[in-house]
C-alpha cells in the first residue's frame, strides 16, 4: 500500500443469495462512512474466506489506511472512532429494519 492513499474500502463477499444484500449494505456503509469526510474507495468483492461462507448479508469495513499518516492520526482521534462506530450501527439497523 502507498502512504499516499486515504480514505476507506468496504469488501463484501457471500456464495449465497445473501450476496445481493451484501454488495447493498456495502453501498449504504461505503456512502455513509463518505458523509464522515474519508474518501470513498468504492466496494469490492474479493471472495474472502472471512465472508464468503455466510448464510446471511456481510461485510469486511476497513477504515483507514495505517501506511497514511494523516489517517492514523485521524482514526486514533477517539471522537472520530465514535462517528464511524455510530454511522455503522445506524446504517445497520436500518438495513435489518427494512426486512
Amino acid at each position: 500500500y502507498s502512504s499516499t492513499w486515504g480514505g476507506y474500502i468496504t469488501l463484501d463477499s457471500t456464495p449465497c443469495d445473501a450476496a445481493v444484500k451484501s454488495k447493498i449494505l456495502a453501498e449504504r456503509i461505503a456512502s455513509g462512512l463518505a458523509s464522515l469526510g474519508f474518501n470513498n474507495r468504492g466496494t469490492h468483492d474479493h471472495n474472502l474466506y472471512v465472508t464468503k461462507w455466510t448464510t446471511m448479508p456481510s461485510v469486511l469495513i476497513e477504515v483507514g489506511f495505517m501506511s497514511n499518516d494523516e489517517e492514523v492520526k485521524r482514526v486514533a482521534n477517539q471522537d472520530v472512532q465514535k462517528a464511524i462506530a455510530q454511522k455503522i450501527v445506524d446504517i445497520i439497523i436500518e438495513f435489518f429494519n427494512e426486512g
